[in-house]
C-alpha cells in the first residue's frame, strides 16, 4: 500500500502507483504505524524528504543492503520489550543500542517488579534514492508484519503533530504553557495539547515542545497574559468527556453550594482508599484526605476542594470541587458529607474509620463540619441495627465516635505562627529563644506523654507571660487534638501514614490559578474547573498506557539562607541586626598576644538535667566522638541496617546532625541556639527510649550508664548485623563423630558490652608477671561465652544436619568445637564497673589493666592484627557520671553539670593525665574503635584448649565467678 504524504506526490513513475490525495489533517494510524508493505515516495528537493522515514515503531539501523538493485538504508524493528507478568504486561521502548539495551531489560518492571521479556519483530524499512525522468526522487519502503504489542511513542513528535501544535500556539498568542495543555486559552476552539499526542501529556514535554513551536514561528512568549473564557453555557449542560454531568449536587436556598465531580475524579477517590488499604508503599505517608477553601479562584464564594495521592501520577489530583456561598459549618457540610458517604458505601465491611480522616487548617467551621459528617459516616456504617437502639444508647455511641473524630492540623501553618511569635523580641527575649523553641519542639513531639505536654505548656505559660493569649489559642481542645501528638485521638501509626500539612492542597489552588485565571465568574469558572481535572485525567491515562512514565516525588528542598544584608549605612535597629552586630570577631589588635595555656574547650554537649541525667549524658557523648571518626559511608551503612523507629537510627541521624553542626561556622547568626537545641531535643529523645519505651528507670531515677547501651542497640528488632557493629560476634563450627559440620553464632546476638572478668586479669599476671597488662593481652586469651555466660567450650551440642530433599534432621549425634571465628565490632564498648563480680575485695582481684591509646589483637593464623584506637572512658563516683573524651588528638573531661557553674562542658587534659587516676572516681567502661579494615579472627582448637586449660586452672585457685549489674 502506498501513503501519500504531500500534494506534489510523484504522479507517474514505473514504481508501483502513488496516491496523490491530499495530506490528512490530524495524525493519521497508517502514518504512525505503518504495517505490511507501505510505500512513501518524496522529491528529494523538499524538506519533508527527510521525514519520509516519520513513524512510532522501534527502530535502529543496520547500515546499507541491497534492495532491488539498488544500494538502500535498511533498518530493523526493535520489537518491544514488556513485562513478563500476565496481571502487569506494561510494554516498554526498546532502546537503540544493544548494550544499554542489554541493561534495559537486565531491569525488573518499574511498576510491578517482574522480569521484562523482549519481543521481536521481523519488519524492515529502507530508504533510497531513484531518478525519475530526470528528477531525484527519495523512497521509503516498509515491509513485513508487526506481531508485537506497540511500544509506548518517542519523545519527539511528527510533522503532522508539530504542525498542529504551531496551529494551537498561533491561535492563542498570549495563552501560557499550561493554559495550552488543558485547552483553556483565548481561544475558545482550542483543543488541548495532550489529544494531539500523548507526549504532550507529559507537562516537561509540552514545555519544550512550546517553545520549539514559537521558535519556529517567530512568536515572542507572553507568560505574563492570561486568557479568559467568553463560552456562556449552563451549569447543567457542562458534561466530562463520557457525557456525565459535571455537577453532581446544588442547593441554592439556605446554605448555597455548587458541587464538582468527574468519573474520574471519583475512580481517584476509590483507588487512594484501596492503595491505603493493601498499605502501597509507594503512598507511605501520602495516604488519607487533604481539604482547605481557595479564595481567589470565583469572584465570589468560596471553592473547597479535597485532593488524595496518586501513585500511579505520583502527584496529588483534586477528588472533589465544592463552590459554597459563605464559611459556616452548614455551608461545609454538604462536601464533607460526599465524600465520607461514598468511601463508607463503597467500602462495605472492609470500612475503617482512618479512612474518613482529612488534614485540613485550623478554621472552625470546617473542624465542626467534618465532625458532624464524620460521625454520620460511622453512625451508617454501623448497620442498620443501630435503629433498634434506645435513644440514649445512639446518643452515648455518637459521643464515642466524636471523642476518635479522625483528623489532623496543618504543622506549617503552626510553625509559622511560632517563627512570628519567636522573632518579636517584646514577646521571647533573644537570650530565651532556645529554651523556647526547645519547648515547642517537645510539644510537637511524637514521643511526648500528655503529661509531659501538660508540664511544658505550663511551663511556657508561665516563663512568658506576654504569649499567653496565643497560647490559650492553640490550647483549645479540637485546636489541640488537631496539632499536637500528645493531644491527638489519631494513633500514632495512623499520623505517620498521612501528610502533617495541607501544602497538597493548597498546590492544587496554585496550578489551578495558573492554569486559567483567578477572580472568575460562576459559569466561565466551572468550565475551567472541568477542563482542569480533564488535563489531569489525560496526564493519568498517559501514564496508564505507558506514554508517559509518572515523574518521581521530589525530597522537599532545604530553603536557601538570604545572604546577611551589608551594611550601607544603616545602623543596626532591628534585633537580629543588633544580635548579628554583637557577634561580629573582636579584631586581632584588640586581642592579647600574650600566651595563654587552655584549659577550656569551647565544644559543647548535653547540660545536665533534673535529675539525674548524667547516666546516659555521658555515654552519649563518649559514643558520639566514636561515631564522629566513622566514614560516612559507615554511618550510611549502619543507618541502612536499622528500622526507622529504632533507638541506632535516632542516633544516627542526631550524630550527623551534631557533625553538621559541628563543621559550621561557629561565629554564624544563632550558631549556638541550634546547637542548644539539637543537644537539648538528642537528651530528651534518650530519655524517653529509657523511661517511656524500655521503662528501665523513672523519670527522676538514677541508673547504670552502661547497662542501658545493651537496650539502645537492640531496640526495635535491629538486625544481628547492625548489633555486630556493637558487640564481639562469635561464628562457632563444630563437628560430629560422623563428620558433618556446624556452623552458628553462639550467642545469637552480639553482647553489647565486653565485661572484663577480674578474675582473668589476675591469672593473666600470673602468666605475664613483668608486664603491664593490656587489653591485648586479655583478647589473646580471651574466653568466648555463650548467653548464659558460661564458656562456649565446656558447653555441648548435638549434630543438626538436614536432609537436603526431606528437610528434616538425619543426626543429633555430639559435637566438638574445632574452630570459632570472632568478628571484632567497629565500637568495642569494656565494661569494668557495669558488670562486677559478688566478690569485690582488692586482696581477691589485685590486677587491673592498662589502657593505652592503641592496642591490637594479634591472628595467630595471618599475622594481620586488628587495630583499637582509644575514644574515651564514663567513671562514676558518688552517684554522678563524668566521662573522659578524645577529641582530634587532645583530651578532655567532661562533665554535664559544669556548664551551670562555669559556663563550659569541657576541661582540657594533658597527655599524660590521659587514662590516669580522677580522684576518687572509679572507671566504668572502657570505649574503641576499630581503625583496621581487618575485623575477624579465627582461633583453632589448639588455641581454645589453651584457654580452656586457663580455665580450668582458674576455677581450681579461685571461686566460681557470678555476674551482677551494679546499678
Amino acid at each position: 500500500m502506498d501513503i501519500p504524504l504531500f500534494k506534489n506526490l510523484l504522479k507517474s513513475s514505473p514504481e508501483p502507483p502513488v496516491s496523490t490525495e491530499e495530506p490528512p489533517a490530524g495524525p493519521s494510524e497508517d502514518l504512525d504505524w505503518p504495517s505490511g508493505y507501505v510505500r512513501r515516495v518524496c522529491p528529494a528537493h523538499l524538506n519533508e524528504a527527510n521525514t519520509l522515514n516519520e513513524n512510532k515503531w522501534a527502530w535502529r539501523s543496520v547500515g546499507y543492503r541491497q534492495r532491488d538493485g539498488r544500494q538502500a538504508e535498511t533498518r530493523i524493528c526493535l520489537g518491544t520489550i514488556q513485562c513478563s507478568n500476565a496481571a502487569c504486561t506494561r510494554p516498554v521502548r526498546p532502546l537503540t543500542q544493544s548494550a544499554p539495551r542489554r541493561n534495559q531489560l537486565a531491569e525488573p518492571c518499574h511498576f510491578c517488579g517482574s522480569v521484562l521479556a523482549h519481543i521481536d519483530c521481523s519488519a524492515r524499512c529502507f530508504r533510497f534514492s531513484t531518478l525519475v525522468h530526470g528528477q531525484l526522487y527519495l523512497v521509503w519502503e516498509h515491509d513485513g508484519l508487526h506481531h508485537h504489542p506497540r511500544p509506548p511513542v518517542p519523545r519527539t513528535l511528527s510533522i503532522v503533530e508539530r504542525e498542529s501544535v504551531d496551529r494551537q500556539i498561533a491561535n492563542s498568542f498570549g495563552a501560557t504553557a499550561h493554559q495550552l495543555r488543558t485547552g483553556s486559552a483565548l481561544n475558545p476552539n482550542s483543543i488541548p495539547l495532550h489529544e494531539i499526542s500523548d507526549v504532550l501529556a507529559n507537562a516537561r514535554s509540552a514545555r519544550y515542545q512550546i517553545a520549539q513551536s514559537q521558535a519556529r514561528q517567530g512568536i515572542p512568549t507572553a507568560s505574563t497574559m492570561r486568557g479568559g473564557f467568553t463560552t456562556l453555557t449552563s451549569l447543567a449542560d457542562l458534561k466530562d468527556k463520557n457525557g456525565e454531568p459535571f455537577l453532581i449536587d446544588s442547593s441554592l436556598s439556605g446554605a448555597p453550594y455548587l458541587m464538582f465531580r468527574t468519573g474520574f475524579m471519583k475512580e481517584m477517590l476509590l483507588e487512594s482508599i484501596k492503595e491505603w488499604e493493601e498499605e502501597d508503599p509507594r503512598a507511605d505517608g501520602r495516604h488519607g484526605l487533604v481539604t482547605d477553601g481557595c479564595h481567589s479562584f470565583f469572584r465570589d464564594g468560596v471553592i473547597v476542594a479535597t485532593c488524595v495521592f496518586n501513585s500511579k501520577l505520583a502527584a496529588w489530583v483534586p477528588v472533589l470541587y465544592t463552590w459554597i456561598g459563605g464559611e459556616s459549618a452548614n455551608h461545609f457540610r454538604p462536601h464533607f458529607r460526599e465524600i465520607s458517604q461514598l468511601i463508607v458505601d463503597s467500602m462495605g465491611a472492609r470500612f475503617d474509620q482512618k479512612y474518613l480522616l482529612h488534614v485540613m487548617d485550623f478554621s472552625a467551621a470546617q473542624q465542626k463540619a467534618h465532625d458532624a459528617e464524620f460521625v454520620e459516616a460511622v453512625m451508617k456504617s454501623l448497620g442498620p441495627l443501630l435503629a433498634s437502639l434506645d435513644p440514649a444508647a445512639v446518643d452515648a455511641q455518637r459521643a464515642a465516635i466524636l471523642s476518635k473524630v479522625a483528623r489532623i492540623g496543618c504543622n506549617m501553618h503552626f510553625l509559622t505562627s511560632v517563627t512570628r511569635i519567636r522573632d518579636t523580641a517584646a514577646l521571647i527575649p533573644p537570650d530565651l529563644i532556645p529554651r523556647f523553641m526547645a519547648s515547642i519542639k517537645v510539644m510537637m513531639g511524637n514521643e511526648t506523654t500528655e503529661s509531659q505536654f501538660d508540664n511544658v505548656a505550663a511551663s511556657l505559660s508561665r516563663e512568658f507571660p506576654r504569649i499567653r493569649n496565643w497560647l490559650k489559642w492553640w490550647m483549645q481542645p479540637w485546636v489541640m487534638a488537631m496539632v499536637f501528638p500528645a493531644k491527638s485521638p489519631v494513633p500514632s501509626y495512623v499520623r505517620d501514614q498521612v501528610p502533617s500539612t495541607s501544602n497538597p492542597v493548597e498546590h492544587q489552588h496554585h496550578l489551578l490559578n495558573h492554569a486559567t485565571t483567578k477572580d472568575q465568574d460562576l459559569i466561565p469558572g466551572a468550565m475551567a474547573l472541568l477542563k482542569h481535572v480533564q488535563e489531569r485525567e489525560a496526564q493519568y491515562r498517559a501514564i496508564e498506557s505507558v506514554w508517559n512514565p509518572p515523574t518521581k516525588p521530589t525530597k522537599t528542598r532545604q530553603r536557601k539562607k538570604k545572604a546577611e544584608y551589608v551594611n550601607d549605612g544603616r545602623a543596626p535597629d532591628t534585633v537580629a541586626r543588633l544580635a548579628l552586630a554583637n557577634s561580629k570577631k573582636t579584631p586581632k589588635s584588640a586581642i592579647s598576644t600574650e600566651e595563654v595555656r587552655p584549659t577550656v574547650s569551647t565544644e559543647v554537649s548535653y547540660k545536665w538535667a533534673h535529675s539525674n541525667s548524667c547516666f546516659y549524658d555521658t555515654s552519649m557523648e563518649v559514643w558520639y566522638r566514636a561515631l564522629q571518626r566513622w566514614s560516612p559511608d559507615e554511618l550510611g551503612d549502619l543507618s541502612s541496617l536499622v528500622p526507622t523507629n529504632s533507638f541506632l537510627s535516632f542516633l544516627v541521624n542526631h550524630v550527623n546532625r551534631r557533625m553538621e553542626l559541628d563543621s559550621g561556622n561557629r561565629a554564624a547568626p544563632g550558631y549556638h541556639r541550634q546547637v542548644s537545641q539539637v543537644l537539648y531535643l538528642g537528651q530528651t529523645q534518650v530519655r524517653s527510649f529509657i523511661v517511656d519505651r524500655w521503662k528501665l528507670a523513672g523519670p527522676d531515677d538514677y541508673f547504670c550508664a552502661a547497662s542501658w547501651l545493651h537496650h539502645a542497640v537492640r531496640d526495635s528488632n535491629t538486625s544481628v548485623a547492625a548489633q555486630a557493629r556493637f558487640g564481639i560476634q562469635q561464628l562457632v563450627r563444630s563437628r560430629c563423630s560422623h563428620n558433618h559440620i556446624t556452623l552458628g553464632y553462639n550467642p545469637a546476638s552480639p553482647p553489647t558490652l565486653t565485661n572484663i572478668e577480674l578474675s582473668v586479669v589476675s591469672f593473666l599476671r600470673e602468666l605475664y608477671p613483668h608486664v603491664a597488662l593490656t587489653p591485648q593481652h586479655y583478647f589473646a586469651h580471651y574466653i568466648p561465652r555463650n548467653a548464659s555466660g558460661h564458656p562456649i567450650q565446656a558447653s555441648s551440642t548435638q549434630c543438626a544436619e538436614v536432609a537436603e530433599l526431606a528437610n528434616t534432621l538425619v543426626c543429633r549425634a555430639p559435637t566438638s568445637i574445632t574452630d570459632v571465628q570472632f568478628s571484632w565490632p567497629k565500637l568495642l564498648s569494656c565494661c569494668t564497673l557495669g558488670q562486677l563480680p559478688t566478690l569485690t575485695e582488692d586482696s581477691l582481684y589485685p590486677a587491673s589493666l592498662t589502657w593505652p591509646e592503641v592496642f591490637q589483637i594479634d591472628d595467630p593464623i595471618d599475622g594481620v592484627p586488628v587495630v583499637y584506637e582509644y575514644i574515651g572512658r564514663v567513671l562514676h563516683s558518688a552517684n554522678h557520671y563524668t566521662a573522659e573524651v578524645r577529641i582530634e588528638d587532645q583530651y578532655y573531661m567532661y562533665n554535664d553539670m559544669l556548664n551551670a557553674v562555669d559556663g563550659h562542658d569541657f576541661v582540657h587534659l594533658s597527655t599524660s593525665s590521659f587514662g590516669a587516676s580522677v580522684g576518687n572516681k572509679a572507671t566504668a567502661s572502657y570505649v574503641y574503635n576499630r581503625t583496621s579494615v581487618k575485623d575477624t579472627v579465627r582461633a583453632y582448637l589448639y588455641i581454645l584448649a589453651d584457654n580452656l586449660q586457663l580455665l580450668i586452672h582458674l576455677v581450681a585457685y579461685y571461686v566460681d565467678i557470678t555476674f551482677t549489674c551494679c546499678h
